[in-house]
């Protein structure tokens, strides 16, 4: 998501207002500090980033698909790195 917001160039509190959702829940979003969050909240930030939730969704799986990648990446360059 927070790709999401720096493409559009907003900051936290900008995408606050635009929203309604709350800065600090923004930020646990952001952060991985909260897991699911409801349809009308997936909603308002779709059309913040003024896209379809279908698009949103593929970009945050895309998003995911990246950090596993990138994590089992790493898990598989320090196992060769062992003795």
């Amino acid at each position: 998501m927070k790709k999401n917001r720096l493409d559009h160039q907003y900051t936290v509190r900008d995408l606050s207002n635009k929203t309604g959702i709350s800065f600090a829940y923004i930020n646990q979003l952001e952060n991985n500090k909260r897991g699911s969050v409801t349809l009308d909240t997936f909603f308002r930030l779709s059309e913040a980033f003024d896209m379809m939730p279908s698009q949103l969704l593929k970009n945050i799986e895309d998003d995911i698909r990246l950090l596993d990648e990138n994590f089992f990446s790493n898990c598989s360059s320090n196992e060769k790195d062992q003795p």
